[in-house]
């Protein structure tokens, strides 16, 4: 990430909504520099921009004074930026709203006016409270603490007194247990995300002695009941107890439900949950409960506004598509997938670079085997050679190694021999090295030439036949390798012979283990 100043403009600029530009437009109206407003002219500039230019910036502006000190103008115009964007969210910001209470009240109090001040604290006390904001309760009490001074105490009682003491100890405890919680859940998260799921005692016994440092809410904030709950799901998620990590989530996302503005403040946390019940429900065969999230997903991707292409914009992108693909892809609603493909294209059009290596390539993944399992072979190979064409290969090994099976599977569709059974070999070596070369794999490179090989349709659904006849006698060993996973190859094998397609075979599937 660049550390130049003009960086963070274009792209402060370039996430801002439309709303907000005319709302500064208006702002720095109000802050000319001489006969040309110089701020409007910069901001009009690096709106038109799909990449900055100081080559270009200067021909624009050539002969004019702020050129001279180009650092300096960059570093104004950052700072009106900001400001206008406080001001604008200073209605809808309950921080924002607090921060400038408080100074409000600062205000007052260095001002003599202290009955004005008194009058601006109650304010402060009442929104605080109502949105559990624990630190600007502190500060209220630290200028309820000078109006009593300054009034040399004669005007509090001794109960008063009493009452601001247990509240600074109350606001005290609050926050104390909300920071130990945010310790041990980050704590457990960020082992989590770098080594992964427990894999020795030792990892077990770290999880487990860092989950008995959780100490269930003492209140009703909402902090700290959702620090709690997610705490415990990671806790449960880490040693892959996921029936367990699931209740937790769903109470989580419970509490959202009793407080729905947190949807919206917290938005981010709302989005987690949702595409973490997602995955648990998936992967236990929950399919039903699983769309009913995606569901509660899209209404937020619907009212979200897609164009702002912020971080948040992307996440929620991101969250939904890629879980309705794959949600369709295991219920084999293949077709489903084919039809979104178009939205899903215009948006990752729209990022571009925003979106990472590693979301956007899973994307073409899901394509390639949606058309695969459709018959349309050679649109999936397109979609392969994206992922396979990607820089940067090291982040998506195993989408690389999984995308290379099905570039095999597509060419043993069209009958592309030679092709087949030249790239066998280099794929070969590059699941050996790493070790991705089990029994599975194995028998299905033992196959695709022979597929590849067959002349006659009887042929290839005797070879067909034969292939899931193996499957069926070792689907326990078969099982373990994650070759066996990418694609429904069982139904492939049974649509070349019994004549219905892979995603009727699929759905036939799920309902028999419903059973």
């Amino acid at each position: 990430m660049s550390e130049k100043v003009q960086d963070h403009i274009f792209e402060l600029i370039h996430n801002m909504q439309k709303s907000e530009r005319r709302y500064f437009k208006i702002y720095a109206s109000k802050h000319v520099i001489g006969e040309e407003n110089n701020y409007e002219a910069l901001f009009d500039f690096f709106a038109k921009l799909d990449v900055y230019n100081e080559e270009q910036l200067r021909q624009h502006f050539a002969g004019q004074a702020m050129l001279n000190n180009l650092t300096i103008t960059f570093h104004r115009l950052y700072d009106h930026l900001l400001k206008a964007l406080e001001s604008y969210h200073a209605s809808t910001s309950v921080d924002l709203e607090l921060r400038h209470l408080l100074n409000y009240a600062d205000i007052l109090y260095n001002k003599s006016l202290y009955a004005a001040c008194a009058k601006m604290c109650k304010k402060i006390k009442k929104l605080a409270m109502q949105h559990d904001r624990n630190t600007a309760l502190l500060e209220h009490n630290r200028i309820v603490k000078k109006l009593i001074e300054v009034e040399n105490y004669e005007k509090v009682k001794s109960n008063e007194l009493e009452e601001i003491h247990q509240s600074d100890q109350l606001i005290l405890d609050n926050l104390s247990r909300i920071s130990e919680l945010w310790f041990v859940k980050s704590k457990l998260l960020n082992k989590l995300n770098t080594e992964g799921h427990a894999k020795t005692e030792n990892d077990k016994k770290f999880y487990l002695e860092l989950s008995q440092q959780l100490k269930a809410p003492k209140s009703n904030l909402f902090e700290e009941q959702y620090l709690y709950l997610h705490a415990k799901a990671a806790q449960y998620f880490a040693v892959s107890d996921f029936n367990n990590c699931l209740i937790f989530i769903e109470k989580n996302l419970e509490l959202f439900e009793q407080n729905p503005e947190k949807k919206e403040t917290q938005l981010n946390r709302y989005i987690s949950l949702l595409s973490n019940a997602i995955y648990l429900h998936q992967i236990s065969l929950k399919f039903n409960e699983a769309r009913n999230h995606l569901k509660q997903l899209k209404i937020v991707y619907a009212s979200y506004d897609k164009k702002r292409a912020d971080d948040l914009a992307i996440k929620l992108f991101n969250s939904t598509f890629s879980t309705e693909l794959m949600i369709n892809i295991h219920t084999g609603n293949f077709e489903q997938n084919i039809a979104i493909i178009p939205e899903i294209s215009e948006q990752l059009e729209l990022f571009k670079s925003k979106i990472s290596v590693v979301r956007e390539t899973y994307f073409h993944y899901c394509f390639a085997i949606s058309f695969l399992a459709v018959d349309k072979p050679k649109t999936a190979i397109k979609h392969i050679n994206a992922v396979l064409n990607t820089e940067n290969s090291n982040k998506i090994q195993d989408t690389l190694d999984a995308s290379r099976i099905l570039q095999l599977i597509a060419l043993t569709e069209l009958k592309e021999y030679q092709v087949v059974s030249s790239l066998s070999k280099s794929t070969k070596r590059q699941l050996a090295s790493h070790n991705k070369w089990g029994e599975f794999e194995k028998l299905l490179f033992r196959y695709l030439e022979k597929w590849a090989r067959a002349e006659k349709k009887w042929e290839e659904e005797e070879l067909f036949a034969d292939f899931l006849e193996h499957l069926h006698k070792n689907a326990k060993t078969y099982s373990t390798s994650s070759t066996y996973h990418i694609f429904p190859f069982k139904c492939w094998a049974e649509s070349k012979f019994q004549q219905k397609s892979i995603g009727s075979c699929v759905q036939q599937q799920l309902s028999e283990l419903a059973k």
